[in-house]
């Protein structure tokens, strides 16, 4: 309720109890003053509160709710807890997916939008190579994880799959055949 004291209007927050300036109230469509209940300061401490609350229920070290198994809607499997990344929007806490699958997922779609194609070309073309980085030969188990997709950058064409460390010299000498063969010349002296 609006009250008018000396052509100021004022209205009581029904959190703090202090009678304020209507400046002091956020609009709201719902309220037949068209004023929040709340005044702006008040309201902003509930949100906090509410966000708070929000955040120590979706924490994992302050949840003994979460379940201790859980099936992958991917690969349909039931493994543990910790095999699933936590996410705040579901109703149990954890992914829906087991974190093997989501890295699945993601590269399978980093190597269509990246690279343009599919993880079953990406495997012919690791057969093809005999399952080795093209240039030094290294597998994926020797390189640590999986082999790279490279590229040319000017026409997006897939070249092969190289190591990491492969990779990353031919990117630093900037796709250059020129550059390598003058390093080579470099090292060969």
């Amino acid at each position: 309720m609006i009250i008018e004291i000396d052509c100021a209007k004022f209205k009581r927050c029904s959190r703090c109890g202090i009678l304020k300036s209507i400046d002091e109230f956020h609009n709201s469509s719902s309220s037949s003053d068209r004023l929040s209940c709340y005044c702006k300061k008040c309201k902003t401490a509930k949100n906090l509160e509410k966000k708070k609350t929000k955040r120590i229920k979706r924490n994992i070290k302050n949840i003994e709710y979460l379940p201790k198994e859980k099936k992958c809607t991917k690969c349909g499997k039931i493994k543990q807890q910790s095999e699933f990344n936590l996410h705040s929007k579901s109703l149990d806490g954890l992914a829906w997916r087991c974190m093997e699958c989501a890295k699945k997922s993601q590269r399978e779609s980093n190597l269509e939008s990246i690279y343009g194609i599919t993880q079953k070309q990406y495997n012919e073309l690791l057969e093809k190579q005999n399952g080795i980085c093209a240039i030094c030969g290294k597998t994926p188990e020797d390189n640590g994880k999986a082999l790279a997709v490279d590229h040319n950058h000017r026409t997006n064409v897939v070249r092969g799959l190289l190591c990491d460390k492969c990779n990353t010299g031919i990117g630093i000498l900037q796709d250059s055949s020129k550059l390598l063969r003058t390093a080579a010349d470099y090292l060969d002296n």
